[in-house]
């Protein structure tokens, strides 16, 4: 009754596996299920101290799942666990001009459940996605991020970085300013129910700057260093040339008030504003 489940599973399948409990523990053995579209394969072990666990699957033709998609893809994984030590992660998969890989671990502490992760991602072609989506894409992009999860308070700690090249959404107003080669990089953190941080950005393409650093308390006050140039206006008014800058700089005025100072100069224009929110 599910479309997608059911176009993967149409035609003459087969499964074959091998299961044992014995003393040392329960055993999946060479799990393997196939149709005309799919093959999944896995194996498995486990007891009360030990979790060892791979899996293959392959998809001849992802269409049958997502029409607005054409071609193969394959997602492969294995999760380990020795004694009370942590568990380990190790995911890999591709798809129509994609690629991605993740892998890290979870482990207890006094602190509750702590998760790592190192992701990245390489989409070759943006333009394959395009009907998907439903708007006109292209170019590329590489993606990366790290860091850890604490689910006790629900915080995080994550670094993120990205290469573009050529990238356009099908956004008059945006792809303008995302064309050509770009680079954008953060370390972004939650250490509180009502506190976060930005540290360390940078978002550059051929007509754009953003960098700064900028933390973030929304029950007190705060603090924010932000610098953004756009290279031509003319990009945004075409009756319009010239560079435009804009700085923010904020500072705690108290326990619960923040100073702020914005300044933006343009073509014939330079105004600045200082307020205490």
């Amino acid at each position: 009754g599910l479309a997608e489940a059911d176009a993967v599973l149409a035609g003459t399948g087969t499964l074959r596996a091998g299961l044992s409990r014995d003393e040392p523990g329960t055993r999946l053995r060479d799990l393997r299920v196939a149709t005309d579209e799919a093959e999944i394969t896995a194996n498995a072990f486990l007891n009360s101290a030990t979790t060892n666990a791979s899996l293959r699957a392959n998809l001849r033709e992802v269409g049958v799942v997502l029409p607005d998609l054409s071609g193969p893809a394959s997602l492969v994984g294995t999760i380990t666990q020795e004694e009370s030590g942590p568990l380990i992660y190790d995911v890999g998969g591709t798809g129509p001009a994609v690629s991605f890989a993740a892998n890290g671990a979870v482990t207890e502490g006094e602190g509750g459940q702590r998760i790592s992760f190192d992701l990245s991602t390489n989409l070759t072609d943006l333009a394959r996605y395009a009907d998907l989506a439903g708007r006109q894409m292209s170019g590329a992009l590489t993606a990366a991020t790290n860091g850890v999860f604490l689910i006790e308070g629900q915080r995080f700690d994550a670094n993120i970085s990205a290469l573009t090249s050529n990238v356009q959404i099908g956004d008059a107003r945006l792809d303008p300013l995302l064309a050509g080669q770009g680079a954008f990089r953060a370390s972004l953190a939650r250490t509180g129910e009502l506190r976060g941080q930005i540290t360390d950005l940078i978002l550059r393409t051929p007509a754009l700057s953003l960098t700064g650093d900028a933390q973030i308390d929304l029950s007190g006050s705060n603090n924010a260093d932000l610098r953004f140039t756009l290279a031509d206006a003319g990009l945004l008014d075409p009756s319009l040339s010239g560079p435009i800058n804009a700085t923010l700089i904020a500072s705690p005025a108290g326990e619960s008030a923040t100073d702020a100072r914005l300044r933006i100069t343009g073509p014939g224009t330079d105004v600045s504003a200082d307020v205490q929110i």
